[in-house]
């Protein structure tokens, strides 16, 4: 059977995006499925450690099914998220509490760590309380970053290195 060419190439075209849909329906809910499965498996052992309470199996299955529902709440609306809600870093027992703490974001290679004033998309400058600080970024979009942290105890603004 000879095929117009239009129709085969549109044939390989369909063929080809429901190939790709597919790919994607697993690449996603594979992780669903085993976190699904996980949950279900925790659920289990809660409502079957004491078979001497006498629940009826119907109680059981409500209480399991309320159980997956809610632990995979979270999943799926984080899922959902077109953003990064922010990255959060926390620094313990530094050396002293002089000087500052500098965090330094970057989306790039270039001048990382040392030129972090000049190179990063996102600087902070927090001063050291009790040998600790934090550095918030938040709404930062999705991506690949490196992070600079740097205890800037003369506060010059630089890496310095011994």
């Amino acid at each position: 059977m000879i095929l117009n060419p239009a129709i085969a190439t549109l044939l390989t075209i369909s063929v080809t995006v429901i190939s790709a849909i597919l790919v994607l329906i697993l690449i996603f809910l594979i992780p669903v499925l085993l976190q699904v499965r996980r949950t279900a498996h925790e659920a289990e052992k809660l409502i079957n450690e004491d078979p001497e309470t006498g629940v009826p199996a119907g109680v059981r299955c409500v209480v399991l099914f309320v159980v997956l529902v809610f632990a995979n709440l979270p999943a799926v609306a984080f899922a959902q998220s077109s953003s990064c809600p922010g990255i959060h870093v926390k620094v313990l027992n530094i050396r002293n509490s002089t000087g500052t703490v500098d965090c330094a974001l970057f989306d790039s290679p270039g001048g990382f760590p040392t030129e972090f004033l000049l190179s990063a998309t996102n600087v902070m400058v927090i001063k050291v309380r009790h040998t600790e600080a934090r550095c918030d970024f938040e709404d930062i979009p999705p991506g690949t970053y490196a992070l600079a942290v740097i205890h800037d105890e003369n506060m010059n603004g630089k890496l310095d290195t011994n």
